[in-house]
């Protein structure tokens, strides 16, 4: 009876466990098939790279700050900014629909513009997918991850701006990085762009000079652990 009552349990376990993982990837379907539309919806019909209609992009997302495309990576994403009574993290658990989804959405620090001289972008990576997201951009602080990472462009209301690769680097959640790129905003790059050359561990070959004559910088973030919760970040920093 005992040994029934555990067969019964174990195989009452394998159907709860076969239906969830039936629904999660109900749920990446979903999420792939309306990022699909939406890039469809706002594409230009040219190649790729710059091929962002924003007007398009504002009809189509609500909350929309710019659309970020990152060359020799999968990211071609709406980048969205907190409004409003939303959070500051809003973005982080909620998708570019407002829709709750712990895979959330590429979203801008509220208090940063894109083209601003310090621009942050925070964005998931997707334990188990190297295409969804920001996992592209997860192990970019390996030298050999970034020596083919190509060009960064931000399409907004104003055109497109692009970006050349510049470093890379890991770090503790708690590095400093908003409160540099807020006094950045407020004066120049230059303290901002050094401390981030020297902490990195993967720089582009040019990355000295092209420090000394850049004008703005923008940096993606995730994290950059395999496991969940840890406190590792990927910084991967981008100059023009």
């Amino acid at each position: 009876m005992l040994r029934r009552a555990i067969i019964i349990c174990l195989g009452t376990i394998c159907v709860v466990a076969a239906l969830g993982a039936l629904l999660l990837a109900h749920e990446d379907v979903a999420r792939d098939r309306a990022l699909e539309r939406v890039r469809a919806a706002v594409a230009t019909g040219d190649e790729p790279m710059t091929a962002i209609d924003w007007q398009k992009v504002e009809r189509e997302l609500e909350g929309a700050a710019a659309w970020l495309e990152v060359g020799g990576t999968s990211i071609s994403l709406p980048v969205m900014q907190a409004t409003g009574d939303q959070g500051d993290d809003f973005y982080l658990t909620h998708d570019m629909l407002g829709q709750e989804d712990p895979e959330g959405a590429a979203y801008l620090d509220r208090r940063t513009r894109p083209g601003a001289r310090a621009a942050l972008i925070f964005g998931h990576h997707v334990i188990g997918s190297d295409t969804r997201m920001f996992s592209p951009i997860q192990h970019m602080h390996r030298p050999e991850r970034f020596s083919a990472l190509g060009k960064a462009h931000l399409t907004t209301s104003e055109g497109v701006c692009e970006y050349e690769p510049l470093c890379a680097l890991e770090v503790d959640m708690a590095y400093p990085l908003q409160d540099m790129a807020y006094r950045a905003n407020a004066g120049g790059i230059e303290d901002l762009a050094a401390r981030l050359l020297e902490d990195a561990s993967a720089r582009a070959d040019d990355a000295r000079q092209a420090r000394q004559s850049a004008k703005s910088i923008l940096v993606l973030i995730t994290c950059s652990s395999d496991e969940g919760g840890e406190r590792g970040r990927t910084l991967v920093v981008f100059s023009r």
